[in-house]
């Protein structure tokens, strides 16, 4: 009874948020600030319209002051709305460049800021993701990239691709990692308490000194890591005491 309707007006609230935020963004074009304004009203609407329960597990390792690149598991596009009730100021999120040419979205999605890549070759996506890294460093900003490149579904963690691992080592930028319990198919809408999704933040992956021919050991170790943890976090290992 209550799905229908609460997608309906979330759907209501996403669009009125994105229309009045093309205004917002217009009196400070691509400004990262503009993006923690709009994620936090996207995220707020998330858990508040949808009754859905975000609990965070070491939020301190989201505080730190120098850039970062914030990764985790991507499960669906409720991931959007769900990353953007934590993520710090000055971060932003990477996107290809189709997303520009979604009406009304797309338009604040690079107002607010963030950076557009264009993923056709592998060739120009290296040369993207140094862009990325450049990026980082004249803007002063942080990145939140999923290394999956791709939603699961619930399909369990995928591979990853390598662009922010690529990106991390050439700004010199750690990497922080920040995962969600699986909640495909374990929300309910249908209920007022939709579901609750843990986030556990971790200590920083380092990468200073590193370089590009550590680009698979990182990439790999750092999956090895995802599945550990993703299997404490849907097994019980952080329930509430």
């Amino acid at each position: 009874m209550l799905k229908y309707p609460r997608l309906f007006i979330f759907g209501l609230y996403a669009t009125l948020v994105s229309t009045l935020g093309i205004v917002y963004c217009l009196f400070r074009p691509v400004n990262p600030e503009n993006t923690y304004f709009l994620a936090r009203l996207l995220g707020g609407g998330f858990k508040r319209i949808l009754g859905v329960r975000v609990r965070m597990i070491n939020p301190e390792y989201l505080t730190q002051q120098q850039p970062n690149i914030i990764i985790g598991n991507h499960q669906s596009n409720w991931d959007m709305f769900l990353w953007g009730s934590f993520v710090p100021k000055r971060t932003v999120s990477v996107g290809k460049k189709e997303i520009t040419y979604i009406p009304i979205f797309g338009l604040v999605y690079w107002l607010a800021g963030n950076v557009i890549l264009n993923r056709q070759s592998r060739a120009k996506s290296t040369s993207r993701m140094g862009q990325a890294a450049q990026q980082i460093k004249d803007r002063n900003i942080s990145l939140a990239m999923f290394p999956e490149g791709t939603r699961s579904r619930g399909r369990g963690l995928g591979p990853f691709k390598k662009g922010a691992f690529f990106t991390a080592i050439e700004a010199q930028v750690p990497l922080v990692p920040v995962l969600s319990s699986t909640y495909t198919d374990r929300l309910n809408f249908n209920r007022l308490h939709a579901g609750e999704i843990i986030l556990k933040c971790y200590p920083p992956i380092q990468t200073n000194g590193l370089e590009v021919k550590h680009i698979n050991e990182l990439t790999e170790n750092t999956r090895t890591f995802f599945l550990q943890e993703l299997d404490k976090l849907n097994n019980g290992a952080y329930t509430n005491p």
